[in-house]
């Protein structure tokens, strides 16, 4: 039986089914992997179709352009969402700084020197962008200042709070399981033995009403 070629271009657009292949593999891939997965795979086809097409090459340089390009948005995405959290921070600290002029310091923030104007470092569990959130509308309350410290709040008060943001922060195994994380609250706030606070907690006829208050708070966080 005589040889036969393989088609060299689809009459579509004169190019060889080559580049139909590897547009294909960078789209399954880009939607299944990303771009790395899409690049890998793409050169493990390329490697089969420049043997037996001789557009191969320029059919590789185009699919490879669409990852560049998906690589490129990503990139964006990304320097998109920092600049958002900047934005948030930003206006975080405004609304905070007009709260100041309306509230008391809270005796718990206040130094020995009776001097607190310094930033606080937040413990990295305690600053992501939704925990920045929390902490805006906890300050809009009233019941954060602009150093993340408790205003007319209560031991108990705090470590149900403590445990309304543990939920909302923590992922989904570690909230099945009931695990809560009290060292960043604690390191924050220079409490210790939160744990035993929320214990405390649940044995107080206001804690309901807390909670519901928490809850409407955080509401869409």
């Amino acid at each position: 039986m005589p040889h036969q070629q393989p088609p060299q271009a689809s009459p579509q657009d004169g190019f060889s089914i080559a580049r139909k292949v590897m547009d294909d593999v960078v789209v399954r891939f880009l939607a299944n992997g990303g771009p790395t997965v899409a690049r890998i795979e793409l050169n493990k086809i390329a490697e089969v179709l420049f043997k037996v097409y001789a557009d191969g090459w320029e059919a590789y340089e185009a699919a490879l352009e669409k990852i560049r390009q998906a690589e490129m948005a990503i990139k964006q995405a990304e320097e998109c969402s920092r600049e958002e959290l900047k934005d948030l921070l930003h206006q975080l600290k405004s609304v905070t700084a007009a709260a100041q002029q309306d509230t008391p310091s809270s005796p718990n923030a206040e130094r020995q020197n009776g001097t607190e104007t310094d930033d606080v470092e937040l413990p990295s569990e305690l600053a992501s962008p939704k925990a920045m959130l929390m902490w805006q509308r906890l300050q809009q309350e009233h019941m954060m200042d602009s150093r993340y410290q408790p205003v007319g709040l209560s031991r108990t008060d705090l470590a149900l709070l403590a445990e309304a943001m543990n939920k909302r922060l923590g992922d989904e195994n570690d909230n099945l399981l009931g695990i809560m994380e009290w060292k960043p609250y604690e390191k924050l706030w220079g409490k210790k033995n939160m744990k035993s606070d929320l214990q405390r907690a649940l044995s107080q006829d206001k804690t309901p009403e807390f909670r519901k208050r928490i809850e409407k708070l955080f509401e869409g966080i």
